[in-house]
């Protein structure tokens, strides 16, 4: 090691790129958002779509290739091994090169997928639960990893009740993968309506809320962003990147 190995914080975050999670109930604007992303490609795991209906987003969908043929293990097997296929072409591809944005939507249904292969194979549900938490989190690690890229990773959202007072929380398969993808993002992102005032009156906005509350989790460790931030992912990583 020389002196030269050395960097600067900013240099590093240059170089990774910002990687989030995205997580608010539907409607709140988390797929959208992808359109505000700068050259983003979109892993789609989940088929509600409609929202992008009309824009020319790249989209790789888990669901190619499979038949009406096949039984439902086959359907799942292939889903998984389209996402495996998609990772793969991440990581080495040429091709993904030209795209700064990683999009999956959703994690959450990633969880879910993977936990529907394993339960069948395990005679103890913990043990299923443990292979879900190495898998998705073997992935988790793999884009939170990628240089030159930012990532946003969409979770459902759910509630919880907590000493009396509902929270609002990302939506995953098992405790452990909660508290792992959770403490890993240093942004973490509820996508949400609030009211402001403005010389109109009262109005509602869809906003990308960003600092911790009694209510509900977020979090923005670069101490950059406001509050509530407008859903505009290319300003919001320039705050965070200056």
């Amino acid at each position: 090691m020389n002196l030269s190995n050395l960097k600067l914080p900013r240099d590093l975050i240059q170089k990774n790129g910002v990687k989030m999670l995205i997580y608010g109930g539907a409607g709140t604007g988390k797929t959208r958002s992808i359109l505000t992303a700068p050259r983003p490609v979109l892993l789609a795991v989940e088929q509600g779509l409609l929202s992008l209906q009309n824009e020319n987003v790249p989209v790789f969908d888990i669901h190619y290739n499979i038949t009406p043929n096949m039984n439902p293990a086959e359907r799942l097997n292939k889903k998984l091994a389209n996402i495996v296929e998609f990772f793969d072409w991440l990581e080495r591809s040429a091709e993904a090169k030209q795209f700064d944005t990683v999009y999956i939507d959703s994690i959450s249904e990633i969880s879910t997928l993977v936990l529907e292969s394993e339960l069948p194979k395990a005679k103890d549900p913990r043990q299923a639960y443990g292979e879900l938490a190495d898998k998705v989190l073997k992935w988790v690690r793999l884009l939170h990893q990628l240089p030159n890229k930012h990532v946003a990773m969409i979770c459902k959202q759910e509630m919880v009740n907590s000493n009396n007072i509902n929270y609002y929380q990302p939506s995953f398969e098992g405790q452990k993968l909660y508290k792992e993808i959770t403490h890993l993002f240093d942004e973490v992102f509820r996508f949400q309506p609030k009211r402001f005032r403005t010389p109109q009156g009262m109005q509602e906005f869809m906003v990308c809320s960003t600092k911790n509350m009694q209510d509900y989790l977020a979090r923005d460790k670069s101490g950059k962003l406001a509050e509530d931030e407008p859903q505009d992912i290319s300003a919001i990583i320039n705050k965070i990147m200056a």
